[in-house]
Order: structure tokens, then C-alpha cells, then sequence
């Protein structure tokens, strides 16, 4: 996973699937590949999904970008503002 770190910072994106059982280190794997990617200058965002049915898919993918009604970026606020009539 850490040669995907490098070449994303030499501008070659890959999409990484980590999977597994629970317990066997999934989320200290990406947690290692985010604070290499950190540590050579990426912006980082951190998202996790649940195994819950009654989950939203993109869910996560909002928790990593901080887009929240209490985010402090006023645009990253409005993304889950009701749209005004």
C-alpha cells in the first residue's frame, strides 16, 4: 500500500480495497498508508463505513470531508443545508 502512497504523490492515483476479516488490521494498514501520505505532503481525509443496514452510503465519504452543519468551512456547511425556495 505504501508504493500507492508514492505514486499518488508522483501524480499516479490508484483506488485501494482493504478488506478482511474483523480484527486482522485493516484499519492500522490504512492508518499507516494515510500518515505516510501525510508525512510526503497529501491532504488526507479519513472516512469509515459501518456494517448497519440502516446505513447511508455516502456517509463516510462526508465524515472524511468534513461536511457537517457544524463543519467551520461555511461552504462545506451548506452542502447538508436545505436548498432555500
Amino acid at each position: 500500500m505504501l508504493r500507492r502512497v508514492t505514486d499518488t504523490v508522483a501524480g499516479r492515483g490508484h483506488v485501494v480495497l482493504v478488506e478482511g476479516e474483523p480484527g486482522i488490521g485493516k484499519t492500522a494498514l490504512v492508518r499507516a498508508a494515510c500518515a505516510a501520505a501525510a508525512k510526503q505532503g497529501c491532504q488526507v481525509f479519513l472516512g469509515a463505513g459501518t456494517s448497519s443496514p440502516k446505513a447511508l452510503p455516502l456517509v463516510p465519504l462526508l465524515d472524511a470531508l468534513d461536511v457537517s452543519d457544524a463543519s467551520l468551512d461555511p461552504d462545506r456547511a451548506a452542502v447538508v443545508r436545505p436548498a432555500a425556495r
